[in-house]
């Protein structure tokens, strides 16, 4: 929605000057002056209204645009955690029990199929990665459904 306002306020005459205008002129400036300003209630009443629209649909694109944030902002996280599945599987093999494995290497479990990263420093094990949560790490998480 785009409200805006079309409500014009009328300006006023010029304002009567007792310094330089003559009593006559004065007077006539003044009774302009007093005119103009019963017929301003109207006019400033409909640009409330309008301005309170206004405002309604800024707070309303306020809330659009913070979930929208919000939406963005959890899809920046699914990304970096998908870019970081993907880095940390690039190169990874099938898992061969008591082969060494360094730090941060990544393997493929043939129990479950998923990649894990080695925890610890370089060392070997009969245990596959995923019965070994102390030194592989499941970096894909719970498979989706």
């Amino acid at each position: 929605m785009t409200a805006q306002i079309s409500q014009v306020i009328t300006g006023l005459p010029t304002a009567p000057d007792f310094n330089t205008d003559t009593p006559e002129v004065f007077s006539l400036k003044a009774v302009a002056s007093v005119l103009a300003q019963q017929g301003l209630p109207p006019e400033i009443n409909a640009f409330a209204a309008q301005a309170n629209v206004v405002a309604v649909d800024v707070n309303a694109n306020a809330q659009i645009a913070t979930a929208a944030k919000i939406a963005a902002e959890a899809a920046v996280a699914i990304a970096q955690n998908a870019a970081a599945v993907a880095q940390s599987t690039t190169g990874a093999t099938t898992y061969v029990p008591n082969q060494a494995y360094s730090l941060n290497q990544s393997v493929i479990s043939p129990l479950d199929q998923k990649v894990y990263r080695k925890r610890t420093a370089t060392s070997s094990s009969a245990a596959d990665p995923k019965d070994d949560p102390t030194n592989w790490l499941n970096v894909q998480g719970e498979a989706l459904p």
